[in-house]
């Protein structure tokens, strides 16, 4: 089984110096949600900018 996350970092909420903190809060909220519990296999989760802004997604496969 594999956890795949894809993030694009090239909008305004990475500009300037907030690229680490930003990358690191929507990380944070990954995190969060995955101790809840996973998800199914093959539910790809959207992942969204500090704006609202759809920025990747995760998913865990049981593809190679």
């Amino acid at each position: 089984m594999r956890y795949y996350l894809k993030l694009r970092c090239n909008n305004d909420a990475f500009s300037g110096d907030n690229l680490g903190p930003e990358i690191a809060r929507i990380l944070r909220h990954e995190a969060d949600l995955l101790e809840e519990g996973p998800r199914p296999i093959s539910d790809f989760a959207t992942l969204r900018d500090l704006n609202g802004q759809k920025v990747g997604h995760a998913v865990l496969t049981d593809r190679y």
